[in-house]
C-alpha cells in the first residue's frame, strides 16, 4: 500500500501544479512508469529523493539522509501489535497542585511506517502532582471507528496545552513516568485474570533525546516560542521518557493559553527537498535540472530542488479528480490497484507536476511548524488475481471507504471497454477490417489481371523468342509484386501516421480532458507484417495462376497478331 498525499501549489502567472508525495523508498517495488516517460527506469528515477539537501560548497548541494530506513527511524518504537498506549504522567505546580486548579490537554504524536504523523488525544491531565494514566486508542479515529495507523508505530512527540491562570503565571513540571503498550484483545498476549490483555512496558532507547518549546498567548498577543530543556533518563534500566519544566503565562483581560511542544531529536531537517519534475512544470517555472523553486505546502513555504525530470507523471492530469478517489490513470500494479479518496478536487492548470518523498517533506514541515501532508488517497497492490477479493473486503467494511470510492484497475478497464459509446465504433472497425482486406486484395487482383491482358501480345513475342513459360510467369509476378509492395508500403505508412496523429486527439477522459500520460500508440509489428503479407499473397497468387494460363495461349495470340 502507498498513501500519496496530493495537493496543488500556486505558480506565477496564475498557474498551479500538482504535487504528489510518495514513500519513494518502497514505491519502486510496485510503481508503474512507462518507458517513454523517462530516460531511466522507475527504480533509478526515485533514487535520491529520500535524501534531503543542504546548502554546501559552491560545487553543488550536499545530500544527507533525511528519510532513514525503518530500523533507524526517529522515536520510541512501539510493539507491532499495539492498539492502546498508556502514559503514566505527573504534572506538578511548584511543590504540589496548581493554585488555579488547572488541567492540561495532552496529545501524543505517533508516526506510522510511511512517516505520516498522527496527533492523538490522551485526554485532560490535572495539575495536582499526582500520577495519572492517560490512554490513547491507536486503532480508533475521531469518529470512534476502527482505523489503526500502519505499523510499526513510533512515539515522536508530545503536545500539552491549556488555559493560562488569571492570578499569576505558574511553573509546571511534566514528568512522563513510563509508557505502556496494550495489544488487541484477540492477540496472543499475556492476559490478566479477567481475560483482558495486560499492558507491556515500552523500553525507551538510551539514545533518545528531546527538544521542546513553549508558546504563551496572553490576550490577542502570542509570544515567540521559548526553548525548553527536557531531560531524558539515560540509565540502562530507565523506562521514563522525560521530564520538563514550562511556564503557563498569565491570562490577559480574561483570556490566555499556553502550548508546549516536545519532540524526539532526530536527523537534521532538510533545507531543500529533492523532487522529480515534469516538462510542463519546467516550462511553467522556467527552471531546469538543479534549480530550486519555492512552493507553499501545508501553509508553509518549502524549497524544492529539481534533481530529475520526466515527460509526464501518471495520475497528475489537468483535473486529478479525487472526489471519488480516482486519478485519471492509476499508477499501481497492472493486476491490482484500489484507491480511496476524500472530497477534494486538485486541479493543475498547465503547471505540470512534482514528485517528492513523503517522509522527507513531512520532516521538513515538522521542523518549522506542527503541520504535515496528510494522505488523500491510498494505492494498494495485491497478489495476481486477488484484486477483486481485496476490493470486496474494503467495500464491505462498515468503517471503511464508501463503495464508490474503491476503484480497481481491472474494473475500470472493463467499464471503459464496455462503454456503449465506444463499443459501437470498435465493433464497426472490427467488422470493416476483413471487408477492407477482401476489397484491397480484389482490387490488386483485378489490376493484375487487366495488366496481364494488355501485355498478352508482348508476352507472346517473348514466348516465341524462346522465353520459358515459367520465366514469363515469374516476370509477371515480380512486376506485380513490386507494384503491390509499393502500394502496401505507402498505405501502411499513411495508416501509421494517421493513427499516431489522430488517436491521441480523439481519446479523452470522462471530464473531456486529455489523459495523463498521453495515449501511447503501439502497433504490433508482427501482426501488421502478417496482415500485409496476407493482403499481398492473394493478388500475387491470382496473378501467378493467370500468368501460367496465359502462357498456354500465347501461340494463338501470336498468330492472331500476325494476321493483323
Amino acid at each position: 500500500p502507498a498513501p500519496p498525499p496530493r495537493t496543488d501549489a500556486s505558480l506565477s502567472g496564475g498557474l498551479s501544479a500538482t504535487v504528489l508525495a510518495l514513500d519513494t523508498a518502497h514505491a519502486e517495488e510496485r510503481m508503474l512508469l512507462r518507458a517513454d516517460l523517462a530516460d531511466e527506469p522507475a527504480e533509478s528515477l526515485l533514487d535520491g529523493l529520500t535524501d534531503g539537501l543542504t546548502d554546501g560548497p559552491s560545487d553543488g548541494p550536499v545530500r544527507e539522509d533525511a528519510s532513514p530506513e525503518p530500523g533507524n527511524r526517529t522515536g520510541i518504537a512501539l510493539p507491532d501489535d499495539t492498539r492502546r498506549l498508556g502514559l503514566d504522567v505527573r504534572i506538578t505546580a511548584g511543590k504540589g497542585a496548581s493554585p488555579s486548579g488547572l488541567a492540561a490537554a495532552l496529545l501524543v504524536v505517533v508516526e506510522d511506517r510511511y512517516g505520516i504523523p498522527y496527533r492523538l488525544s490522551a485526554g485532560q491531565v490535572p495539575v495536582d502532582g499526582r500520577l495519572h494514566r492517560a490512554t490513547v486508542d491507536l486503532d480508533r479515529t475521531a469518529s470512534r471507528t476502527h482505523s489503526a495507523p500502519a505499523g510499526p508505530l513510533r512515539v515522536t512527540g508530545l503536545r500539552l496545552g491549556g488555559t493560562a491562570p488569571v492570578q499569576a503565571s505558574e511553573q509546571h513540571r511534566l514528568t512522563v513516568e513510563r509508557l505502556l503498550a496494550t495489544a488487541a484483545e484477540d492477540d496472543a498476549s499475556p492476559a490478566s485474570e479477567n481475560g483482558r490483555t495486560e499492558p507491556v512496558l515500552v523500553r525507551v532507547p538510551d539514545e533518545v533525546r528531546w527538544r521542546g518549546s513553549a508558546t504563551v498567548t496572553e490576550g490577542t498577543g502570542e509570544s515567540a516560542p521559548n526553548s525548553l530543556e527536557p531531560t531524558a533518563y539515560t540509565s540502562p534500566s530507565a523506562t521514563a521518557p522525560l521530564t520538563v519544566t514550562y511556564p503557563t503565562g498569565q491570562a490577559y483581560q480574561g483570556s490566555g493559553d499556553f502550548a508546549v511542544r516536545l519532540d524526539v531529536v532526530g536527523a537534521a531537517a532538510p533545507e531543500r527537498i529533492a523532487a522529480v519534475a515534469t516538462d510542463a512544470f519546467l516550462r511553467a517555472t522556467g527552471a531546469g535540472r538543479g534549480d530550486s523553486v519555492d512552493l507553499t505546502l501545508a501553509g508553509e513555504q518549502v524549497r524544492v530542488t529539481i534533481v530529475k525530470t520526466v515527460r509526464e507523471l501518471p495520475t497528475t492530469g489537468t483535473t486529478a479528480d479525487t472526489e471519488t478517489g480516482r486519478a485519471p490513470e492509476a499508477n499501481t500494479e497492472a493486476d491490482a490497484g484500489a484507491g480511496t479518496g476524500v472530497d477534494t478536487r486538485v486541479t493543475s492548470q498547465n503547471g505540470g507536476a512534482l514528485l517528492i518523498d513523503l517522509r522527507t517533506v513531512n520532516a521538513a514541515l515538522a521542523a518549522r511548524t506542527d503541520r504535515s501532508l496528510a494522505p488523500t488517497e491510498w494505492w494498494l497492490s495485491t497478489a495476481p488475481g486477488a484484486a477483486a477479493q481485496v476490493a470486496s473486503a474494503l467495500r464491505d467494511r462498515s468503517d471503511g471507504a464508501e463503495p464508490a470510492r474503491v476503484l480497481v484497475r481491472d474494473e475500470t478497464a472493463a467499464a471503459l471497454l464496455g462503454d456503449p459509446l465506444g463499443e459501437g465504433p470498435r465493433s464497426a472497425l472490427i467488422a470493416v477490417a476483413p471487408v477492407a482486406i477482401a476489397l484491397s486484395a480484389m482490387g490488386f487482383a483485378v489490376g493484375a489481371a487487366g495488366s496481364l491482358r494488355e501485355r498478352t501480345a508482348e508476352l507472346a513475342v517473348l514466348r516465341a523468342l524462346g522465353a520459358p513459360r515459367r520465366g514469363l510467369a515469374r516476370l509477371v509476378v515480380t512486376e506485380q509484386g513490386v507494384l503491390i509492395g509499393i502500394g502496401l508500403a505507402v498505405g501502411a505508412a499513411l495508416g501509421i501516421l494517421l493513427t499516431r496523429a489522430l488517436v491521441p486527439l480523439t481519446v479523452l477522459t470522462s471530464g473531456a480532458a486529455r489523459p495523463v500520460p498521453q495515449v501511447l500508440v503501439e502497433l504490433p509489428l508482427l501482426r501488421v507484417a502478417l496482415f500485409l503479407a496476407g493482403v499481398a499473397a492473394v493478388p500475387l497468387l491470382i496473378t501467378a495462376v493467370l500468368a501460367a494460363r496465359r502462357g498456354a495461349g500465347l501461340p494463338a495470340a501470336l498468330r492472331q497478331q500476325g494476321d493483323h
